[in-house]
């Protein structure tokens, strides 16, 4: 206790007992911080670098003539370095299509699915609306994907590449918010009951990528092969009929032909 402004011996005794940090302790502490998320942003960025030399030459070039040796050098790194940072081409070539997935377009789509409005079917329909947007404004991202799937296509086996998509387009395509849509709109009666949403959900993602991916590859030699003013139009079409197709029947009329006498 403090007698007078004078501290006893017992409160001295407890006060030099106790643990003390130093300023000094104190700097070097926040020195090492500062310095570990210096090194983290270095790191990322050598990483973004090499993704982004990586990718510009799978679409100079094509996967199966690019090297590893040649990405080290458009990324201006050892190849100690690359495979420290990617330990084969298989993980670098997924790892490019998660980027540009995730930078260019996840994000995006994923929050203006949250803000669709309407029945089950029109909110479905402007899912579809971003396919077709996606191939438009990125139709690199659907070339390439073209080209990891006939490269990889037959080296891995299917489970693996099924994972693989599944961990690279959470929030694009492959999430349940649009299933959810069909299941909507077969509640309000805007999408017919005899279908199995998941299904076509897949059946729609499937044929619409697939198309996209072959107008990708040339888009001018999809034009004059099927002799179509834009080759467009071909997305368009596929489209249009897939969410045709999710239509209720309209109930037969009573009416009679035009033409044709009732007896």
């Amino acid at each position: 206790m403090i007698v007078e402004g004078r501290v006893s011996c017992q409160d001295y005794e407890s006060y030099s007992s106790q643990p003390k940090v130093l300023y000094t302790d104190r700097i070097m502490e926040s020195t090492k911080r500062f310095r570990d998320l210096e090194l983290t942003a270095i790191k990322t960025e050598r990483a973004r670098l090499i993704l982004n030399s990586a990718y510009k030459l799978y679409l100079e070039s094509g996967i199966a003539h690019v090297e590893m040796k040649h990405i080290a050098s458009e990324a201006k790194v050892s190849r100690a370095t690359l495979y420290r940072y990617f330990p084969s081409k298989l993980n670098l070539t997924f790892a490019v299509l998660k980027q540009v997935a995730t930078d260019r377009m996840v994000s995006k789509y994923r929050v203006e699915r949250q803000a669709f409005e309407g029945n089950g079917y029109e909110k479905f329909a402007q899912f579809v609306d971003q396919i077709i947007d996606a191939y438009r404004k990125f139709p690199d991202f659907f070339r390439f994907t073209a080209m990891v799937e006939n490269h990889y296509g037959s080296q891995l086996p299917a489970q693996e590449q099924a994972a693989w998509y599944r961990q690279l387009y959470p929030g694009l395509f492959l999430e349940n918010t649009p299933q959810l849509f069909l299941e909507k709109g077969q509640q309000d009666g805007s999408v017919r009951q005899d279908i199995d949403p998941h299904l076509y959900l897949a059946t729609v993602l499937v044929t619409l990528s697939a198309v996209a991916e072959q107008l990708a590859i040339n888009p001018e030699t999809a034009r004059l092969t099927y002799d179509v003013a834009s080759p467009d139009l071909l997305l368009e079409t596929a489209a249009a009929a897939l969410l045709r197709a999710l239509r209720p029947s309209e109930p037969p009329t009573d009416r009679p032909s035009e033409g044709i006498e009732r007896t």
